[in-house]
């Protein structure tokens, strides 16, 4: 047999299988490159070619991922190191302070310009290490070298946040947005409390808050705004409690701007209520978790802490009353905007005339004299619950309930009710008894309106809440009318206590009766919680005063009321209600 052949070294290839020889080549050489770009700069940089995947997924994927974890935290602590230098060398004298100082931001503010510059893991890197490099730095500027004023300081904190989430903005970089604004609070609290200048970084706070608001609403980080928000009121709080203190601010603060300080407690309401109201109507959405509750902590702190301010300092409270009705105004117009909207808008319809119903009665009690107060409050409450019978409201109803409540309450209502059932003799003579008729006979008018205009459907019982108040006033006005007109005609105490007891028997036989005429009122409901409170009198009064024919026109009054209320009442429950035509708000 013939020696093997060998084929001669000269004879060429086919192209085929040079064209794949070369491939090969080139996907080992590429892979061997980004192996060495990992090595030094810590990520890869090149756009792989077809390929190159699986050249990665054979070399294995850990040694990358290891190196590049590596080479980021090698540049941070680079980074890290040149920012001590910096330190070291301002304090031991060799750089005076401002310049160190001023070195130290240059420095920051590279880094804050490499990350513009690139993308992913090195730039979210670049940027946390810009923030944890300018805000140690601005914090002792300002409490250690002195270099920086209280409103220097807040001015650079500012700028920084602004150009920190305005790089994370763009490159996309959540985490390092995070970062940013959480040391930039932290920063600036500690500030607030190691100076005595709390107006700057109250200011601060509130533009940073406004700020996240509006950024939040593009970018979608909800999250960011919250302890934006919350840090924002915590200052606002801080800030009144200051100024509010009685007596005049402390002696640290002696300075502290009492005017700029209500300005700012202000300003926390328009920045919130203002923002939240603008893009609600904007974008024609429905107000989220966030929004209600801040506007409302806005409102409480900010409105509530302004109000604090000017009684400590003696202030008129009379532009607030006016600044208070107008922003009522604005919420109803904003409100009424949704009134005829699908479901969706159910919920901005009750969050806005919320707020309109609280700025309202507060705008009205500070506004309005004392003696014009009661008409102002009764035409506020007609009106509402005209509108919500009308609009078949249910939320309206309810501020017509509210505004006449607080109208009772200003009637000294409430004060007059413990006086006529449980005050001692001699009982002062009853001032204005047409007055008190008028409110008690409005309030039956009013319960007997709300409860019949409304169509034949049940409701849950909480929607019949505004109905009962006005019940529960009439009836309240009424019997307390009746007691202060007679009582000074029975002089001896037990013969006091068995009026009373009279007569809280016939208002709890009237409730019972009432919606036999009436059939959707809600009288009815108070029915039993009577009974249990006159046998509560029976035992604490009428028992200790004692005497046989009092006692024995106490005992009868009461056993007619126990016997013949429930079997009224059997008969009396309403069957249903109207259907709403409308929304039920």
């Amino acid at each position: 047999m013939a020696k093997d052949e060998v084929v001669p070294a000269s004879q060429p290839a086919s192209p085929e299988d040079r064209l794949q020889a070369l491939e090969a080549t080139l996907v080992d050489l590429q892979r061997r490159m980004g192996q060495m770009e990992v090595a030094i700069f810590g990520v890869e940089n090149v756009q792989r070619a077809p390929g190159a995947a699986a050249a990665s997924s054979i070399a294995g994927d850990q040694t990358p991922t290891t190196v590049n974890v590596l080479g980021l935290a090698g540049r941070a602590f680079l980074i890290l190191g040149g920012a001590f230098l910096i330190r070291a060398l301002t304090e031991g004298g060799t750089l005076p302070k401002g310049l160190g100082v001023l070195l130290g931001i240059l420095y920051a503010a590279v880094w804050a310009i490499a990350a513009l510059r690139s993308q992913g893991a090195v730039a979210s890197l670049y940027t946390v290490l810009s923030a944890f490099l300018i805000y140690p730095l601005l914090f002792e500027s300002t409490t250690r070298f002195g270099v920086l004023s209280p409103l220097l300081a807040a001015l650079w904190i500012g700028a920084s946040t602004a150009g920190l989430l305005w790089i994370s903005w763009r490159g996309d970089l959540r985490t390092a947005a995070w970062v940013a604004l959480l040391t930039s609070l932290a920063t600036g609290f500690a500030l607030m409390a190691t100076t005595t200048a709390p107006i700057p970084y109250t200011a601060l706070f509130l533009a940073i808050g406004g700020c996240i608001l509006w950024l939040t609403y593009g970018r979608k980080w909800h999250g960011l705004r919250w302890p934006a928000a919350l840090v924002a009121d915590l200052a606002v709080l801080v800030l009144t409690s200051i100024a509010a203190t009685p007596g005049g601010p402390p002696e640290a603060y002696r300075d502290l701007s009492i005017g700029g300080s209500m300005a700012l407690a202000l300003g926390l309401v328009v920045v919130y209520v203002g923002s939240i109201a603008a893009r609600t109507l904007q974008k024609n959405r429905k107000v989220n978790v966030f929004e209600i509750t801040q506007s409302s902590l806005a409102v409480v702190v900010g409105f509530g802490g302004a109000i604090r301010i000017a009684l400590a300092s003696g202030s008129t409270l009379i532009p607030f009353g006016i600044a208070a009705l107008i922003t009522g105004l604005a919420c109803y117009g904003v409100a009424f905007a949704f009134m005829e909207k699908e479901e969706d808008a159910v919920v901005n319809f009750f969050f806005f005339t919320t707020l309109a119903l609280v700025f309202t009665l507060l705008g009205s009690i500070l506004v309005v004299p004392r003696t014009g107060l009661v008409p102002t409050l009764a035409t506020l409450g007609t009106l509402s619950l005209i509108l919500g019978v009308r609009q078949n409201r249910w939320i309206l109803r309810t501020h017509g309930a509210v505004y006449y409540s607080s109208m009772a309450i200003t009637l000294g209502i409430p004060a007059l009710a413990g006086a006529a059932f449980w005050g001692s003799l001699p009982l002062a003579p009853l001032e204005q008894p047409l007055a008190l008729a008028a409110f008690g006979g409005g309030m039956a008018l009013a319960h007997v309106y709300t409860a019949t205009q409304r169509a034949r459907t049940p409701l849950v019982w909480w929607r019949k809440l505004p109905s009962f108040a006005l019940a529960l006033w009439a009836g309240l006005g009424l019997a307390s009318l009746v007691v202060l007109g007679t009582a000074r005609a029975f002089p001896e105490p037990s013969a006091l206590a068995a009026l009373r007891t009279a007569i809280l028997a016939l208002v709890t036989v009237g409730a019972a009766f009432l919606p036999r005429w009436v059939p959707t009122s809600e009288t009815w409901w108070l029915v039993y919680p009577l009974l249990g409170l006159t046998a509560l009198k029976v035992l604490l009064q009428d028992l200790p005063a004692g005497k046989p024919l009092p006692l024995a026109i106490t005992f009868a009054c009461f056993g007619i009321a126990l016997v013949v209320a429930p079997r009224i009442l059997k008969g009396s429950r309403p069957a249903g209600e109207p259907a709403p035509t409308s929304s039920p708000t």
